[in-house]
């Protein structure tokens, strides 16, 4: 199978380097639609990596390793980025489960950070070893510049993105509550371009990243079916994200534009 040449056409004329991974997903577990891109090239992973920190909290949580009500004192951070967390005054009080919430729908970096010290690196990078994430590796904290200027840099791939949120829809090496607590709170995302920029934002479940040069996005298309997009969308040397993203959501629109064909022609055989 091929992409769709509307699909083709925008990936061309992308204004930068660009990953993609798309899967389409029926359900009742049937048999999908798959197409990648240079799917397998390594990218820094921006707030990407914040997916499997994600889902290796919410598993220790299911293991009643980590209380979703187990509290931590927050605020003056002084993290920078994306987040509102570390603005609050300093001793405030939040749920590991407020700050699962706070790093999907908000991509609050400072609530990472608390996150990582709760889980920690080495509970992540297991993680995504057993999900098969190849090249998906956490090595720094949110926002530390050290850490980068000294070439520790979190990383992944469009393959490895789709490989984590596929267990999201069709859960083998996660539970299904894990994956259901995940897709709840990617739905609540308040980052809403990208990918789904022209689809009504109740359709779209994701995640969302930048650096500078960077714009990514990975998230579910119709995360409650009864057609499920699974997608990752990586780029690199874009000198705007602001129309980054809009060719993004241009790529997007067309994809979910192929995907309803395809559910079409699956409901008239």
């Amino acid at each position: 199978m091929e992409w769709p040449d509307e699909v083709k056409g925008l990936l061309e004329a992308f204004p930068g380097e660009v990953s993609l991974a798309v899967e389409v997903l029926p359900e009742g577990g049937g048999p999908g639609a798959r197409l990648s891109h240079r799917a397998e090239e390594a990218y820094p992973a921006a707030s990407l990596i914040k997916l499997p920190v994600l889902l290796a909290a919410l598993e220790a949580a299911e293991r009643g390793e980590l209380p979703l009500e187990q509290e931590v004192a927050v605020g003056g951070e002084a993290t920078g980025g994306a987040g509102v967390v570390e603005h609050f005054h300093p001793g405030t009080r939040l749920t590991l489960g407020d700050l699962l919430l706070c790093m999907t729908a908000v991509s609050d970096n400072a609530a990472t950070n608390h996150v990582l010290d709760l889980v920690g690196f080495e509970a992540v990078n297991a993680l995504s070893s057993r999900l098969g994430l190849k090249d998906t590796l956490l090595r720094r904290r949110m926002m530390d510049a050290a850490a980068r200027a000294a070439g520790r840099e979190n990383t992944t791939t469009a393959a490895d993105m789709h490989r984590l949120l596929r267990q999201l829809v069709r859960p083998e090496l996660v539970s299904p509550r894990v994956a259901a607590h995940a897709r709840r709170l990617l739905a609540l995302q308040q980052l809403k371009l990208g990918f789904g920029t022209f689809l009504p934002e109740e359709r779209v479940a994701h995640k969302t990243g930048d650096l500078a040069g960077l714009f990514h996005d990975a998230g579910l298309v119709d995360p409650e079916g009864p057609v499920t997009v699974v997608y990752a969308f990586l780029s690199r040397g874009v000198e705007n994200l602001g129309e980054a993203s809009v060719a993004a959501g241009r790529v997007g629109q067309a994809v979910a534009a192929w995907a309803a064909s395809l559910a079409g022609e699956g409901r008239g055989r």
